[in-house]
């Protein structure tokens, strides 16, 4: 099997890295959306019943914002990221998607989610499909093309551990802007940028021409 990951990668975070490894194994072999969350999901599931993030930096609220969001790792073809958010609490995001498939698994806190499908012609607001409050070790899963909305609880703040199949940082999604009725178009960053972190799990990566030929709605 390949090691994707350095020798010094597995020692720094050994769990971290055998989780990665397995994720690179399951887009290796499948190909199939429904096969790669459900392989993931387990993956995801094996390793939060053990891992908690040792370095506290990658746990820390961006300064001026009221959430942290960290890139843990992200594949040298971008095919996937790993990523862990903060949230303090009372906060809500806008309804937004990711232009993927995602894997997220609730570390500590609590979490209201609600998942929202689209109009197809993108005239009218996102419907509400369903809804569904986390506790840690929960896991809930999205896939295209539906939204999403987070909820903290206004008494604790939460960490969550998340797998996208695409760097959603650099790509441009949509979010519903409810005063304004609309959808408009939005590229997140990370928090790594805003504090001046590396990514945790650093490996070598695409150049920016390779990204935007083989990224779709890399900017």
């Amino acid at each position: 099997m390949t090691q994707h990951l350095t020798d010094l990668h597995h020692r720094i975070d050994p769990r971290l890295a055998q989780c990665v490894e397995g994720i690179h194994l399951v887009l290796e072999r499948q190909s199939g959306v429904i096969e790669i969350v459900s392989a993931v999901s387990a993956l995801v599931t094996e390793l939060l019943g053990s891992w908690r993030m040792p370095d506290a930096r990658y746990l820390a609220r961006q300064q001026g914002c009221r959430y942290g969001s960290y890139l843990l790792y992200r594949a040298p073809d971008a095919s996937f990221v790993v990523v862990i958010d903060t949230f303090d609490q009372g906060q809500m995001t806008q309804i937004h998607n990711h232009r993927t498939w995602a894997v997220v698994g609730l570390i500590d806190g609590a979490e209201r989610n609600e998942i929202y499908r689209p109009t197809s012609d993108l005239q009218g607001p996102p419907q509400l499909v369903s809804e569904r409050n986390t506790r840690p070790g929960d896991l809930f899963t999205l896939q295209e093309p539906h939204m999403h909305r987070l909820r903290t609880d206004q008494g604790a703040s939460s960490q969550s551990f998340h797998v996208y199949g695409a760097d959603v940082g650099t790509i441009r999604r949509l979010a519903w802007d409810e005063a304004g009725g609309r959808y408009f178009e939005f590229r997140q960053g990370w928090s790594n940028d805003g504090v001046g972190l590396p990514i945790y799990l650093d490996c070598a990566v695409m150049t920016e021409l390779e990204l935007r030929r083989r990224c779709a709605g890399y900017l």
